[in-house]
């Protein structure tokens, strides 16, 4: 029943991934303190990474309504163990967390600009 979210999750997840791993080669390339040209690019990536914790946010909500209007009860209980599973994983989770300290992280060192 969830397996079209599901499936989102796991692109949205791959984009994350990637989103992370090219701010990571920003920063190498651009240290702090940043001058003017490497400015956008990092607005940009904070952007891009509050897009993609808003998108984890959506299909998990998504799933939730599905578990919501669920009526067979050993249903329910195999896609809300689906859900608890996907929402507590450490992939998910890590990568949520990382990119949400980078985008705090980002936003605290663009309001000295």
């Amino acid at each position: 029943m969830s397996g079209a979210i599901r499936t989102a999750l796991g692109q949205v997840r791959r984009y994350a991934r990637t989103h992370l791993d090219k701010y990571k080669a920003l920063l190498l390339q651009n240290p702090s303190p940043w001058n003017i040209d490497a400015m956008p690019l990092f607005a940009a990536t904070l952007e891009i990474f509050k897009n993609d914790l808003k998108k984890f946010e959506k299909n998990f909500e998504k799933w939730q309504e599905v578990l919501d209007m669920m009526e067979d009860d050993a249903d329910r209980k195999a896609e809300q163990d689906l859900f608890d599973e996907a929402y507590s994983s450490a992939e998910n989770g890590d990568l949520i967390d990382e990119a949400g300290t980078c985008s705090r992280s980002g936003s605290a060192r663009f309001a000295y600009f």
